[in-house]
């Protein structure tokens, strides 16, 4: 079942950047590509950073693992991930949501406020 965590993880972190960029630039692309994704919403809002440390070189891969989650889970019998990936992919996709949550919060509130009460 680590492929299908694997790629249901990808999904949800797919959405969260999808969500992301589609409340503060009213555009998604239609990518599954989580370093692309990442990228674009990380231009937007650097605090974004924070869910993914990249000061280690497993936790890039483990990334970039994930990341080829999209196809190769379902489709590879070579892919392969590791319970300890997926818990710390878990944990960190937590913090993406959080993050995520707290910075559209903060720009639909903006969004409000500039809005004449009628």
């Amino acid at each position: 079942m680590l492929k299908e965590a694997a790629f249901l993880l990808h999904q949800a972190i797919e959405q969260s950047y999808s969500t992301f960029l589609l409340t503060l630039t009213s555009y998604s692309p239609p990518s599954h590509n989580l370093n692309f994704l990442r990228t674009l919403a990380e231009e937007h809002d650097r605090r974004l950073t924070e869910a993914w440390p990249r000061d280690q070189q497993r936790f890039r891969a483990w990334f970039n693992t994930l990341n080829e989650a999209y196809v190769k889970a379902r489709y590879s019998e070579h892919y392969q991930i590791s319970v300890e990936a997926l818990e710390w992919l878990g944990e960190r996709t937590s913090v993406l949501h959080g993050l995520v949550e707290t910075i559209c919060r903060e720009h639909l509130e903006m969004l409000t406020r500039q809005v004449p009460a009628a």
